[in-house]
């Protein structure tokens, strides 16, 4: 008779049927049992009761805890007179019951527990990058303080994912790895089906994640220090700090080939290292979509007709303003012709020794400058002229050699004669005076290479000299 009851036991789900009524109570007085710990209006269930010795017996259960407790006292929210109608505590039948109702119970807690894997909920925060082995399909998306899900593990791999990727990671020390130490013992093998289904699933929805943000230009990465180069071989415009939309990716011989572009640059560049070592941002290169397939071709051929367009644009707003300038610069010429003198600046030495150096600006549309004389003269702090400590005169004289060309006249003719219309001289030490405090120019004599000479004096010589 007793191999056969305990042979029901091992059959039926719940003992109890077999032994007699269970009763679900409250706990009114707190109390702890191996590692349960039991607080006041927890819900328990009762399977046997006994008294011995002035000693309380229960068999309960709680979630998916089930075992003996014994105590001085009824810890329960129920009368011991409704207890004494359950099963004795103390049979050798609860033992049994305890055995299969506890082997149950684990079964169903595993279940719930992969029931919760997959729905997402083993969630936790990437803490240190060091202990996780580079995942078998999450190449470099992985980032500190990334939520990941984790779904199964064995051993010490673990399947995950997160926003960005999927994958079996090797952690050496979750305990380092996670923001949270959270003990994944009994979560599913990372081969059971249901698990990789999950991550065959959460990887196809990543993909077309990751594919529909390339396509559209919302994935983005910034440019650390790494090289790429179009199919020319020539360095991209883009820079540091660069914010770059990646639309396509490819490995092959080698050479690592992405689709890029932002306001600085667009195409298909090539790179020997790995991208995702200078190319910042939560991204897995397997995801993206390969650079052979149209819909990235296309993208790029949009975006560079978009890109080309801006450049005219751009290009015709400068040549217009480019226009402008060179109208202004035209007038100015045609305003102070026959020549404009800038006194870019002068010093004296310890010894009063004085230097100067002028630009002399040629504003004849027609004749060629041979020489140029000017001169002028010093005054102290008081508005007294000086006189050179070298011969006494109050005049100092410099005399610049040419030819310096005429000036333009139209947009025509602007780059052609523009640089040749300028002529920088400096003369050293060619006055001396430790006095002298302000410097004045009072007249300018040209001489054109035709032999017509133009003298610039008086109330005019204000109109084609400045100081710097």
């Amino acid at each position: 008779m007793r191999k056969a009851f305990v042979v029901l036991c091992l059959l039926f789900t719940f003992c109890q049927v077999s032994i007699g009524q269970s009763i679900t109570t409250i706990v009114e007085i707190p109390f702890n049992v191996e590692t349960q710990q039991f607080i006041k209006g927890d819900t328990i269930v009762v399977y046997g009761y006994k008294k011995k010795s002035d000693e309380y017996h229960f068999i309960i259960e709680k979630g998916y805890y089930v075992g003996k407790i014994h105590s001085a006292f009824n810890p329960f929210a129920v009368e011991e007179k409704t207890l004494k109608k359950l099963p004795s505590a103390t049979s050798s039948d609860m033992n049994v019951f305890i055995s299969s109702r506890d082997s149950e119970l684990k079964k169903l807690e595993k279940e719930a527990i992969k029931q919760k894997a997959l729905n997402g909920d083993y969630v936790n925060v990437v803490s240190r990058l060091v202990y996780f082995e580079e995942s078998r399909d999450c190449v470099g998306a992985l980032s500190r303080g990334d939520s990941i899900h984790i779904v199964g593990k064995s051993g010490l791999d673990y399947a995950a994912y997160t926003d960005y990727c999927t994958g079996i990671f090797r952690i050496s020390s979750p305990t380092l790895a996670f923001d949270k130490v959270v003990n994944y013992d009994l979560l599913p093998s990372i081969d059971d089906n249901e698990v990789q289904a999950m991550l065959t699933s959460k990887r196809m929805g990543i993909r077309q994640t990751f594919r529909e943000s390339a396509l559209n230009g919302t994935l983005k990465v910034v440019k650390g220090v790494g090289a790429l180069y179009d199919l020319d071989g020539n360095f991209s415009n883009f820079s540091n700090n660069d914010t770059i939309s990646l639309v396509g990716y490819s490995f092959k011989d080698g050479v690592h080939l992405l689709a890029l572009y932002n306001d600085k640059d667009v195409g298909f560049f090539t790179s020997e290292a790995d991208p995702t070592s200078f190319l910042v941002g939560n991204f897995d290169l397997n995801l993206l979509p390969s650079t052979d397939e149209p819909e990235v071709k296309s993208v790029i051929e949009e975006e560079l007709k978009r890109f080309n367009d801006a450049l005219k644009v751009e290009l015709e707003e400068s040549r217009k303003q480019l226009s402008e300038t060179i109208t202004q610069v035209v007038s100015l010429f045609k305003s102070k012709n026959p020549v404009l003198v800038k006194v870019k600046g002068w010093s004296m030495n310890s010894v009063g020794g004085i230097t100067a150096s002028f630009r002399v600006t040629n504003c004849s549309p027609s004749q060629t400058i041979k020489y140029i004389t000017i001169q002028g003269n010093f005054t102290n702090a008081v508005g007294d002229r000086c006189r050179n400590e070298i011969g006494g005169s109050t005049i100092w004289r410099v005399k610049g050699i040419g030819p310096i060309g005429p000036c333009p006249t139209s947009e025509e003719d602007f780059m052609a004669r523009i640089d040749g219309c300028d002529g920088s001289y400096e003369f050293d030490c060619f006055y001396y005076c430790e006095t002298a405090h302000y410097m004045h120019v009072t007249s300018i004599i040209i001489q054109y290479m035709s032999g017509k000479t133009v003298t610039i004096s008086g109330n005019k010589i204000d109109n084609h000299v400045s100081f710097q």
